[in-house]
């Protein structure tokens, strides 16, 4: 019921089967308390199962993204101690880093 309460005509839109004229419509009769408020108000199924499906893609991008951010994190925490590592030994070991582009790689 969120979405249909909160979305804003630009967001309704993207539901199958919501045209701009059924987004203002919708937007007009908030609040929803359930699904038989849509239904009395005239917002056909095929729209509550588009908003379902909207929903479910969104739900799926989130679970996505935090499983990217988790990955992140690990990669960062495995690679910061090699990272700190370098900073540490660099002043000794400059000779086995690369610190400049190779002079083969360069176009001039």
């Amino acid at each position: 019921m969120d979405y249909f309460n909160s979305a804003e005509a630009h967001e309704l839109v993207q539901i199958t089967g919501c045209s701009e004229i059924k987004a203002v419509h919708i937007i007009k009769s908030r609040p929803f308390h359930a699904f038989d408020d849509l239904k009395l108000n005239k917002i056909n199924q095929k729209i509550i199962d588009g908003c379902l499906e909207i929903l479910v893609i969104k739900e799926n991008l989130s679970q996505l993204l935090k499983k990217c951010e988790k990955i992140s994190f690990n990669l960062t925490q495995r690679i910061r101690p090699l990272l700190d590592n370098v900073e540490l030994n660099s002043s000794l070991e400059t000779e086995n880093l690369i610190l400049q582009q190779p002079h083969y790689l360069n176009s001039e």
